[in-house]
């Protein structure tokens, strides 16, 4: 067995992680305990102690949780997508700061830093003598790779706080081994249960915080599985949407007449079904600062399998007796998420012009997908007519087994945005710019001229140009709920935004040279204090000649 033929697979989970090593022969989980396949992916910080990485993690952060110094980290992989972290010298303080997790602020990087403890922690262990325990410590000594579960669509800045997080806790030596794949296509190639057939297939892996949608022409031998056959959509709705939506239409309407209860929580209450996000942000902020708030949505979280038992649940709240209703929750819960889902599915065949009709299997995996399958299955007959409707078996390792596969298929890995990524790009780009005006010509050769195969990024280029940034390079604006006041007003984001770096003019384009200035010297402080650096675009090591297609 070769020691350059391990890898790790991290199914990077809302609530919980799951991992596994393989080397192409066999695969071996992380486990806590007989059967225990999961981590929970929550940190404990005491705000008075920001020095290192020794959180309380897992069940230690939930017990400690009350303590009035400190604030929990938990659903945090949403935020990865804001931006990158960087230290602020004039403020002498880490940007941006989260407001999601109400009092205290908490700054991004300390998400970076909770990967890095949780990475850390899921080690193997010294002692361990068992054949599973062996492999673990030999493949994490010698791992050629790691391949972290993503969204659909995910931007650089996921990507970027996932390595930083994984160079730091030493689970990978460099950047270019550090790979992403899709859930979706993950989900598929982690399959078990029964065998998919030949042809167009929708894959509708629903989790925690997303529904991953995949839709493939499935070939008969995998091996003939490119790429280019996928058509990728996610939708930023699933489990933690469903839980919140028993609260905010199930269970707040009754309890608001429980005198003095919830009389100071003032909610505005999102659309139910869909991400609806400035107000699904602002309400999940207040129900964090609010006395109890995590109690109340643990309670949610307890309706949801009880209802899939039975018809009826009656319980007490003081004085006050409340009742949930089967009914009730398929009315105003699922039935929104079913109608937000089909014009995701609509549009996800708009992508690939085919009709729904031509969908000739649904392969149903997540536990969000799983707990919903009755519905969905429903939905997808009356929809696609006689489609085959699949249901995954041994769903919890279903992605991190998948992701392990990967070497097997190299070629459904996004190379190009493996090998070129935007802040990477960008910052070529910019080191690469006249002040003065230049054509699209000229800016693709001065690329070339540094090594940069254009061909497939040219769209990108040319988007940068005109003025539009990179998604995740400063803050993003559409999700204000997300950053305190002073992270909103400052500085160097209101610098970065104040002007556009190129304004296109024919064929050519007029350069901004103060915002390329303050363009490199921005993307200079993102990589100052990180274990990362752009110069370089990043190699792909992941072919691995010798694995043999499972």
């Amino acid at each position: 067995m070769s020691q350059t033929n391990w890898y790790l697979g991290l199914d990077a989970g809302m609530c919980h992680w799951r991992a596994v090593w393989s080397d192409g022969d066999r695969a071996v989980f992380w486990q806590d305990a007989p059967g225990q396949l999961q981590f929970p992916a929550v940190a404990y910080l005491d705000v008075r102690e920001t020095s290192g990485t020794r959180f309380p993690l897992g069940e230690a952060a939930l017990e400690a949780m009350d303590r009035k110094e400190g604030v929990l980290l938990d659903r945090f992989k949403p935020y990865l997508q804001a931006t990158i972290p960087f230290y602020d010298r004039s403020g002498q303080r880490w940007e941006p700061r989260l407001q999601m997790y109400g009092q205290p602020q908490v700054s991004l990087y300390w998400l970076q830093r909770v990967i890095q403890a949780l990475l850390e922690a899921l080690k193997p262990g010294v002692g361990d003598e068992t054949p599973e325990g062996v492999f673990r410590a030999q493949a994490a000594q010698n791992l050629a790779g790691a391949i972290v579960s993503c969204p659909a669509g995910v931007n650089d800045a996921y990507r970027f706080n996932w390595r930083e997080g994984l160079l730091r806790s030493r689970t990978i030596s460099s950047s270019d081994r550090v790979y992403f794949l899709e859930e979706a296509i993950a989900a598929l190639l982690g399959w078990s249960g029964e065998a998919p057939e030949p042809g167009l297939t929708l894959i509708l892996h629903a989790g925690g915080a997303t529904t991953e949608l995949a839709l493939v022409d499935l070939p008969s031998h995998w091996s003939r599985l490119t790429r280019d056959r996928l058509s990728l959509r996610s939708f930023a709705y699933a489990g933690e949407g469903i839980v919140e939506d028993i609260f905010y239409q199930l269970l707040y309407p009754q309890w608001l007449s429980q005198p003095g209860f919830l009389q100071d929580l003032d909610l505005k209450i999102p659309q139910a079904g869909c991400p609806d996000a400035p107000r699904r942000d602002l309400a999940r902020s207040q129900l964090r600062s609010f006395a109890g708030g995590w109690r109340l949505l643990e309670t949610a979280k307890r309706v949801w399998p009880i209802l899939q038992k039975q018809e009826v649940l009656q319980s007490t709240l003081g004085d006050l007796t409340w009742c949930v209703q089967k009914r009730d929750f398929d009315r105003y819960v699922v039935k929104p998420y079913l109608e937000a889902l089909n014009g995701e599915v609509n549009r996800l065949l708009s992508q690939a012009g085919l009709p729904s009709q031509a969908i000739t299997q649904v392969l149903i995996g997540g536990k969000t997908g799983l707990a919903l399958a009755p519905a969905l299955q429903e939905w997808l007959t009356l929809k696609c007519d006689k489609v085959r409707c699949l249901r995954a078996e041994q769903p919890e390792m279903q992605v991190a087994r998948g992701l392990v596969r990967l070497p097997q298929y190299p070629q459904l890995l996004d190379a190009i945005a493996h090998q070129y990524n935007d802040y990477f790009l960008l910052r070529e780009l910019l080191e690469v710019l006249p002040n003065r005006k230049i054509s699209t010509a000229e800016v693709m050769q001065r690329l070339e001229r540094r090594g940069i195969n254009t061909r497939p990024v040219r769209d990108r280029l040319l988007t940068w140009l005109s003025g539009t940034l990179p998604s995740g390079l400063v803050p993003t604006t559409d999700r204000p709920a997300w950053l305190g006041v002073t992270s909103q007003q400052n500085r160097d984001y209101q610098g970065i935004t104040a002007a556009p770096l190129g304004q296109a003019e024919g064929d050519e384009y007029r350069i901004n040279a103060k915002q390329r200035q303050r363009l490199l010297q921005y993307i200079d402080a993102l990589v100052a204090s990180s274990e990362q650096n752009l110069h370089e675009p990043l190699s792909n090591h992941l072919i691995v000649s010798d694995w043999e297609e499972a």
